[in-house]
């Protein structure tokens, strides 16, 4: 339970970046709290946000989009967002964030731009797909 614990807290604090990273584009930002798997924030105009960290990126060069878990849809296939937020985390205090149109990336999947189909997660109850992160530059922000 102290894992989940820990990195419960560890998103939350990248959804707090984002929601401030996001304050000069928008009069209203809204953080979702509890378990809602649709999305992270919404702000003005119903535009909404998955906040994802990634601590693994920088030390790979991938990326990896969640699609299923437990063998039901999850992440890319489920989510409600306009935008992925993805912060790869380079040091405790250093990070880069990109932020990509949800749409975007289901084109690179349905045009099979992913390296492959991995496992992860905890208990490797997760399926993801496997992008190099280099792809995603133009979103760098």
């Amino acid at each position: 339970m102290t894992k989940f614990l820990n990195d419960l807290s560890f998103g939350k604090k990248y959804e707090n970046l984002l929601a401030s990273y996001l304050t000069p584009f928008y009069t209203s930002i809204n953080k979702i709290e509890g378990k809602f798997k649709d999305y992270d924030i919404i702000c003005d105009d119903n535009i909404k946000y998955e906040c994802k960290c990634d601590r693994l990126s920088i030390k790979t060069g991938n990326l990896a989009i969640e699609f299923k878990c437990n063998n039901k849809e999850s992440g890319i296939t489920s989510t409600k967002a306009d935008y992925y937020a993805y912060f790869i985390i380079k040091s405790p205090d250093e990070y880069d964030l990109y932020i990509i149109p949800t749409e975007d990336i289901r084109t690179k999947i349905n045009n099979k731009e992913f390296k492959r189909i991995v496992k992860g997660g905890d208990g490797w109850r997760s399926e993801m797909y496997l992008f190099s992160l280099s792809i995603f530059e133009n979103y760098k922000k």
